[in-house]
């Protein structure tokens, strides 16, 4: 039976059973997230089978996390039921096995093969940081020189302005200029997870560590009020996979991105 959950314990409760895969979902109990989450279960006898959540955030097109590995049939049949309430159009992070599902009311423009990739505290591999190179804590008197960047280095990218009230978005410049940033996408220290998001160096320096560095010290930060550390990377993004390989991050499992839209 599908139902509409707004209990915060009930919710984590069933979403720590898998913290990697729902590492998302669980940052978004906190506070600073929650009045824009919108939460749906499939729940039989013996309680919650699977858990989806739409969140609607600072872009324009709303987000399902239909994530769920263990009760596939449980996840399909929430699926075919939520279609009623959900947007004309919205972006999808689908457990791989869910898209053929989406069935003969919406078409599915699928934009790529995704990891999850995920930090084990005893896992962990800092890179040092040089002495000649100092971190920076970037904050809001930092957003525009923050835009500029990803302008330049990674457009069509998820940040939100409102990520740097966490304190948790570091960065380096080199003759007063912001090349290089390292932030979240969410952190709860409440709940103890954080995932890892936004992390760009400038083309013109790329290939001289800054950004394992940076994500190195992040991470270092990150462990004093967190205990589960993951992050959502492309499958074809060779070149952050090493970075985070090197600092001890491996793959937990996969999903796919999709845009889904209504028929008419």
């Amino acid at each position: 039976m599908l139902i509409q959950i707004s209990d915060k314990k009930q919710l984590f409760e069933f979403l720590k059973t898998d913290p990697f895969l729902h590492i998302y979902s669980i940052g978004d109990l906190d506070d600073f997230f929650w009045e824009r989450t919108t939460w749906y279960a499939w729940v039989e006898r013996d309680g919650i089978r699977a858990l989806f959540l739409l969140y609607r955030g600072n872009n324009s097109v709303p987000t399902l996390l239909a994530l769920e590995e263990q009760d596939r049939k449980a996840a399909t049949a929430l699926l075919k039921e939520l279609r009623r309430l959900l947007p004309r159009r919205f972006y999808g992070h689908f457990s791989v096995h869910l898209r053929p599902h989406l069935g003969k009311w919406y078409t599915a423009e699928l934009t790529g093969l995704h990891l999850k990739m995920k930090l084990e505290r005893d896992l962990f591999s800092p890179v040092l940081q040089p002495q000649s190179q100092r971190i920076i804590h970037l904050q809001q008197g930092d957003l525009r020189r923050i835009l500029t960047l990803y302008r330049d280095a990674y457009p069509g990218n998820w940040f939100d302005p409102r990520m740097l009230e966490t304190r948790q978005y570091l960065g380096f410049e080199e003759a007063d200029r912001l090349v290089s940033v390292a932030g979240i996408h969410v952190y709860s220290p409440q709940y103890k997870v954080a995932a890892l998001g936004n992390i760009t160096t400038h083309p013109d320096f790329r290939g001289k560590g800054l950004s394992t560095w940076l994500t190195s010290s992040l991470c270092r930060q990150l462990f004093e009020t967190v205990d589960w550390i993951g992050l959502n990377v492309a499958q074809s993004n060779n070149a952050a996979i090493r970075c985070y390989s090197k600092l001890g991050l491996v793959e937990h499992c996969r999903y796919e991105e999709i845009l889904v839209m209504g028929r008419t």
